[in-house]
């Protein structure tokens, strides 16, 4: 496969992004030229798929952040008010509730810590055991289907949690939510169709820069929802609840509108046939062939395996985030709802890197220093995993909140990590490997969030235990797995293409391309 330089934002969805021509034309557009413009950008499948996708990323997101803070606000206040109607019941009011500021006691905050890590640990069990058969299923029957079934499976599960708590049953039977993951493997398996949506209709050339404007439409979410969630919550806790839960569930008529791209793209079509070929072994040893299959290639290239063990340590700092709201609160007696915008503050800093720094950099790396597309991928993916591990580790050794949301910002600027990371590791796989990648990238974020889960919620109980400087723990351990990350990707090495510099991925069949690509120039 031949790795090809960034695009510019513009070329992302050709043939009908705007080209200067049309951006000319659009002076003189008319209702009905608007109407048949619009009606040729929705008949199109690459660009309705691509769309659909994003609406669908947005959609989820919004209604994950919208809820985020008021669920931990909701299990605080259920477990708050257990604990003082046995230690000290003369604290509850009149109306039933505790305060808020009453509920930072180091018990409730650990019951809260070990409760999220236990979900987090069973949240992810269905998903690691069920995320290649989904895979090979949406590669024989379609990506839309089992996007449907994992969307429908995310919207039971958080109905369950909101049930479980409107009617007061014990908290822990929140765990059973975890069940409903088993439709379609739950967001790890969501996230992985919806990539391999968009990987089906997008040249590599364009893959980079369409995965960095997909992370922004998911940092939009995170600009908007918690502000909004935390408005919202001042009011009535259950309002943001309601409303995420509602917005959740718009993601599986969203996703029956997509059109079918298993077979839609000329790259996708000989891995297809190439797949069915390899997942046809007899019934009784098939899910045993899918596993072989999807992780074999990954035994023949440690480049790629490498980078695949990367997300699956990686996944540490996103659980470590979700510890963020319940340490910040605690450790700087800062309410939810205030801690809450800090993921507006980062999201609004992630979206001026991925929009202009990242483009940028990558830009002024390919024309002006030669780099080729590895090359500055992996580039990028260097210098953003130190900025991670810094930043935690500032965030893990602040005593005030002003060093916090330094260290909060150090990290977000490392944000290009996943999207640098995963286009790398993409140009050095055969195109009809590329499902099967996803696939494993998706095992390897859920075994992540298996260990993460419940190990981060132990180092804070435990560091909430030993008091001081060891309440950051969490964000010391999260530091140190980052700077393991660090040595796995400085350890990749691109193998030089006869340019003379490191920065060129050449891989079987690289010269056959190479060659049909300028033909078709």
């Amino acid at each position: 496969m031949a790795v090809h330089t960034a695009p510019a934002a513009e070329d992302v969805l050709p043939p009908f992004t705007p080209t200067k021509p049309f951006l000319r034309s659009l002076t003189l557009l008319t209702p009905s030229t608007m109407r048949t413009t619009l009606t040729r950008l929705l008949t199109n499948v690459q660009f309705r798929a691509t769309l659909l996708c994003f609406v669908i990323i947005v959609t989820v997101d919004m209604a994950g952040y919208l809820s985020s803070a008021p669920q931990v606000r909701l299990f605080e206040s259920i477990m708050c008010l257990d604990y003082y109607r046995e230690n000290d019941p003369s604290l509850i009011g009149g109306d039933g509730s505790v305060p808020e500021e009453l509920c930072k006691v180091d018990s409730v905050q650990r019951e809260i810590a070990m409760l999220n890590g236990m979900q987090t640990l069973f949240s992810n069990i269905p998903g690691v055991v069920l995320a290649i058969p989904f895979g090979v299923m949406a590669d024989r029957y379609g990506r839309r289907p089992m996007l449907m079934l994992t969307l429908l499976g995310l919207s039971l599960s958080s109905a369950w949690v909101l049930l479980i708590c409107w009617f007061t049953l014990p908290i822990k039977l929140t765990w059973l939510s975890s069940l409903f993951y088993t439709l379609g493997g739950g967001a790890s398996v969501g996230s992985a169709l919806i990539l391999m949506i968009i990987a089906d209709m997008t040249p590599a050339a364009q893959r980079s820069t369409l995965f960095f404007h997909l992370q922004a439409c998911v940092l939009l979410s995170e600009l908007v929802a918690p502000l909004l969630g935390s408005l919202l919550m001042s009011r009535n806790v259950w309002i943001p609840l309601l409303a995420g839960l509602a917005i959740q569930t718009l993601g599986i008529p969203i996703a029956a509108l997509l059109p079918e791209t298993k077979s839609a793209h000329p790259t996708t079509t000989d891995a297809e046939s190439s797949e069915d070929e390899e997942t046809a072994p007899p019934p009784k040893k098939e899910g045993e062939s899918d596993y072989r299959a999807v992780f074999s290639f990954l035994l023949a290239d440690l480049n790629t395996a490498l980078l695949v063990l990367t997300f699956l340590i990686a996944t540490i700092g996103r659980q470590a985030l979700e510890i963020l709201l319940q340490y910040v609160s605690k450790r700087y007696s800062w309410p939810l709802a205030t801690a809450n915008i800090l993921f507006s503050l980062r999201a609004g800093i992630n979206l001026l890197l991925l929009l202009f720094l990242l483009p940028f950099i990558g830009t002024t790396l390919l024309s002006r220093f030669g780099y080729t597309s590895a090359g500055k991928d992996l580039l990028i993916a260097r210098v953003s995993i130190v900025l991670m591990a810094a930043g935690f580790g500032v965030i893990g050794v602040s005593p005030g909140a002003a060093g916090m949301v330094l260290g909060l910002g150090v990290y977000t600027l490392g944000s290009g990590f996943g999207a640098a990371a995963r286009s790398l590791v993409t140009g050095m796989v055969r195109r009809e490997e590329v499902g099967r990648l996803y696939t494993a990238i998706a095992v390897a974020d859920m075994v992540g969030g298996l260990v993460a889960g419940p190990a981060l919620s132990w180092c804070f109980a435990v560091g909430m235990a030993w008091g001081g400087v060891a309440v950051g723990l969490p964000f010391l351990v999260a530091a140190g797995l980052f700077v393991a990350v660090g040595g796995v990707v400085m350890g990749v090495k691109i193998r030089d293409g006869g340019e003379g510099r490191e920065g060129y991925v050449r891989v079987e069949g690289e010269e056959e391309e190479e060659r049909e690509e300028r033909e078709r120039e």
